[in-house]
């Protein structure tokens, strides 16, 4: 995908993930109540490595959702699912493959 070469990785001064094998997922994220406005996919690639790109969103009062794909290694994403859904958010696949 033109969007993650390592020539344009560089020049937005993104880091690529280090280690494992590459993957990528496709999540839709239910954030309830006072997790909307939290910074939890920023907090997600800080601690992770992991790039995201947000598909689509909305927000209503209580109440914010996010399609984005996930790109970081298969362990650190399986990492990072599992802490989004230990901090309340609700993880549901959009698609059950992986692209490598």
């Amino acid at each position: 995908m033109e969007a993650y070469t390592s020539r344009h990785t560089r020049a937005a001064g993104v880091r690529r993930p280090r280690g494992g094998t590459m993957a990528k997922r496709r999540v839709h994220l239910t954030f309830p109540g006072k997790l909307a406005d939290e910074p939890l996919l920023w907090q997600l690639s800080q601690k992770f490595e992991i790039i995201f790109n947000i598909r689509q969103a909305d927000y209503t009062e209580g109440l914010g959702w996010m399609m984005t794909e996930l790109e970081g290694s298969t362990a650190n994403l399986e990492a990072a699912l599992r802490w989004l859904e230990g901090q309340g958010v609700l993880v549901a696949p959009i698609e059950q493959d992986v692209v490598h």
